[in-house]
């Protein structure tokens, strides 16, 4: 009986005994791993992504390293989000958001519900993204953790515009900037100027969703200014910064300026963990060269941003990407292809519950419908989307759709309507601060117009296009000037510069069946 007795003891001891040894060496290779990982760059971390994670899954079901696996999890964030492993990450910062709650550290349990927010808004779950946008937002507002409800509270109206809820957005903004009045007091100096600085940012993103192109660029010019004057670091919102400079500058037509502001993005997040930021700007990037008519370029950027997204994971934005470049085939003429990416936007637009791209990819459709010949499919696919941008006070978008309804009526035989849209085209243009769609709206209504009067603003628009580089809107001009030349030889020539920049462009599909006499109707493209 005593030996029997003895036996059992000694293996509840070795057990015991190992258990220790067990921990121990767990809690060693935590703060290895917390070392390693605070001293060594992206790349060499990504190598040991698997044993990082697996010691991560072993100790958190040792309550007394919880607090180490956090500390781990927050060096190692984002990059295994972006990685093979990128399924399992999100059970990490669950984990992490659990910990926060239990200590009672609500300003790092609302920071990470920003991190579970963004994943689930990169994954195309937009409604788990708004729904826990909504509890981190309110979580942030009541303890005063400004920064992150600028954060979160960019997220939530990002998907919310998605979803069409302008005005919540709109009510947004407003709660954003009474919260931040009203904590001023409450935070330290830098911090509130720094969450001001970002506020101010998404001030300028509502300004340029107004139309209000130059008000927009006033505010982030200035932005910038004060943020280069006050702060050193925070590469983050210095990009943030720039990319909607870069944005407003593309509204306004000034592309070279907008290339070369996403091109410092690109810089600044050259050694950054965040991916999804990366490919964003590289996106913008191609629309960029879309917008001038370098459609090699911007192909090559959105099929690489869409092989690194499905590689990844990164579902949200696919449905975009994938429709800009429907877009590129587009003003290449090439609509088969075309149509092949806007069907995959259309889908994933309905999969993702992304209420803005439905409509775009509709509207997208029936424009590639349009020049296919199937004219009563896309007045009501074009129709369908510009419904949406009123309801939504979108005047670009309701410019472009309008545009594109006068010509498919002009192309239906219905002149009055097509003149009807055009002039409100026209008008609209009119009211938001860019030459270039002011210039695109006045050559589509000229369509309509005596050719005296069509020939004057041709001209007019060509000097606009050739100065802001949109090729296919300048090879258009020429075309166009070329009908109504009154002399052989002036007509040749006028041709001749045309097609030459259709061939440089790669967009010669457009010559199709067309003459110096009946040239190509091209699309209003590329705004």
């Amino acid at each position: 009986m005593m030996d029997v007795f003895y036996t059992k003891t000694q293996e509840r001891f070795a057990e015991s005994h190992w258990a220790d040894n067990y921990a121990s060496n767990l809690e060693r290779q935590l703060n290895y791993f917390i070392n390693y990982a605070n001293s060594h760059i992206h790349k060499e971390i990504s190598q040991h992504l698997p044993t990082f994670l697996n010691v991560l899954s072993e100790a958190q079901t040792y309550p007394h390293l919880h607090a180490k696996a956090v500390e781990l999890i927050t060096i190692l964030h984002p990059l295994p989000r972006y990685s093979i492993y990128g399924d399992n990450w999100i059970s990490n910062i669950q984990f992490a958001i659990s910990f926060f709650e239990r200590k009672q550290e609500y300003k790092k349990q609302a920071l990470f519900l920003a991190y579970l927010i963004e994943m689930y808004q990169e994954s195309g779950q937009l409604d788990t993204a708004k729904e826990l946008a909504e509890r981190g937002f309110i979580l942030a507002k009541k303890h005063n953790a400004i920064d992150t409800l600028v954060n979160i509270g960019e997220k939530l109206i990002t998907i919310s515009r998605a979803q069409g809820e302008t005005e919540k957005a709109e009510a947004l903004h407003k709660i954003i900037e009474a919260e931040l009045f009203r904590s001023r007091d409450r935070v330290s100096f830098n911090q509130w100027e720094l969450a001001w600085i970002n506020y101010r940012v998404l001030n300028a993103v509502r300004l340029r969703g107004d139309g209000k192109y130059n008000k927009a660029m006033q505010e982030i010019e200035s932005t910038i200014h004060d943020f280069s004057a006050n702060f050193i670091g925070a590469t983050e919102t210095l990009e943030f910064a720039t990319r909607i400079r870069g944005l407003i500058h593309w509204s306004l037509g000034n592309y070279q300026k907008a290339i070369q502001d996403y091109r410092q993005c690109l810089q600044l997040l050259e050694n950054s963990k965040y991916i999804f930021t990366r490919l964003h700007v590289q996106g913008i990037l191609a629309l960029a060269y879309w917008s001038i008519s370098e459609y090699d370029r911007a192909e090559s950027l959105l099929k690489e941003n869409l092989a690194t997204r499905e590689d990844l994971k990164i579902s949200w934005m696919i449905n975009r990407e994938a429709g800009n470049l429907g877009l590129v085939f587009l003003a290449r003429g090439q609509l088969e292809q075309a149509m092949v990416y806007i069907n995959r936007q259309l889908a994933l637009s309905i999969k993702f519950n992304d209420i803005q791209e439905i409509g775009r990819a509709r509207g997208n459709r029936g424009i590639v419908q349009m020049y296919l010949g199937q004219t009563e499919q896309a007045l009501n696919a074009i129709k369908s989307d510009m419904d949406y941008r009123i309801l939504n006070n979108e005047i670009r978008g309701e410019i472009s759709c309008l545009l594109n309804l006068s010509m498919c009526y002009w192309m239906m035989q219905e002149k009055a309507q097509a003149i009807q849209a055009a002039e409100r085209a026209n008008m609209l243009a009119n009211e938001i601060d860019s030459i270039v769609i002011k210039a695109l709206a006045a050559r589509i209504l000229a369509r309509y117009q005596p050719e005296d009067g069509q020939a004057a603003v041709l001209q007019e628009t060509l000097v606009v296009m050739r100065d802001r580089h949109r090729r296919l809107s300048e090879a258009d001009c020429l075309l166009s000037l070329a009908a109504l030349a009154k002399d052989n030889t002036e007509q040749e020539e006028l041709w001749k510069q045309g097609v030459q920049i259709l061939t440089e462009i790669g967009a010669t599909a457009w010559l199709k069946g067309a003459t110096p006499q009946n040239p190509p109707l091209l699309p209003p493209t590329g705004f």
